[in-house]
C-alpha cells in the first residue's frame, strides 16, 4: 500500500534483511503486519461468532463507560455491542461528515476495551495475534514497561474523536488511519 511521505521511519515486518532497530521516541510505521490467524475474524460475522459472548462495557465517544439511571456501568455482549453500533451508524440521520475521512455520530458508541477491564476477552484475542518482532524484542517493551493491551473496533466509514496517549504500538487489521 502506498503511504504518504512523512518523516516517520518505515520498517517492514516481513523483510528479514532490514535493520529492524527503531527509536521509540520517534514515530515509526511498521508495515506488512498480517498474521494469518486474523483471517479467522476479519469480517463482522466471523468476529461475532468467535468473540460474541464476551461481556463489554458500552462506551461513549469520550471512551468512558455509559451509565444507567442508577449510576451503574452499562454492559452488553460483544455481539450486541457490534450489532448496535452498526444499526446506529446505518440509521442515524444525524451522522455528520468527517471531512472525507469517515463519519462520526454525535452520540457515538465505541468498542474499546483493554486487558485490565476485560482480561478474558483480551486473552481470546491474543490467541490469534501477538506483538510482532521487532517491537516485542525492543527494550522499551520489556518487563514492567509492557503496559496494557487495548482493543478497539469501529464501523467501516466511521471515525474516532481526537485523543492523545503516550507511546503505543497499534496494530490495525483493516481500514485506514489518519495521524495528526
Amino acid at each position: 500500500e502506498n503511504l504518504p511521505l512523512c518523516s516517520a521511519t518505515r520498517i517492514s515486518l516481513t523483510d528479514k534483511n532490514s535493520n529492524a532497530s527503531f527509536d521509540e521516541t520517534k514515530p515509526t510505521i511498521f508495515t506488512d503486519w498480517s498474521p494469518a490467524s486474523l483471517q479467522n475474524w476479519k469480517d463482522r460475522m466471523s468476529f461475532i461468532q468467535r468473540f460474541g459472548s464476551h461481556p463489554q462495557y458500552v462506551k461513549g465517544g469520550d471512551v468512558q463507560p455509559l451509565q444507567n439511571a442508577r449510576g451503574e456501568k452499562c454492559t452488553a455482549r460483544t455481539s450486541t455491542l457490534v450489532d448496535t453500533m452498526r444499526e446506529r451508524f446505518d440509521n442515524d440521520e444525524s451522522n455528520i461528515a468527517g471531512g472525507g475521512h469517515g463519519r462520526q455520530m454525535k452520540d457515538d458508541l465505541l468498542f474499546f476495551t483493554n486487558d485490565v477491564e476485560n482480561p478474558t476477552f483480551m486473552e481470546s484475542i491474543m490467541k490469534d495475534v501477538s506483538v510482532p518482532a521487532p517491537i516485542s524484542q525492543h527494550s522499551a517493551w520489556a518487563g514492567e514497561n509492557m503496559g496494557f493491551r487495548v482493543f478497539s473496533a469501529m464501523e467501516q466509514g466511521s471515525s474516532h474523536p481526537f485523543y492523545f496517549h503516550e507511546a503505543a504500538w497499534l496494530g490495525q487489521v483493516s481500514g485506514a488511519r489518519l495521524w495528526y
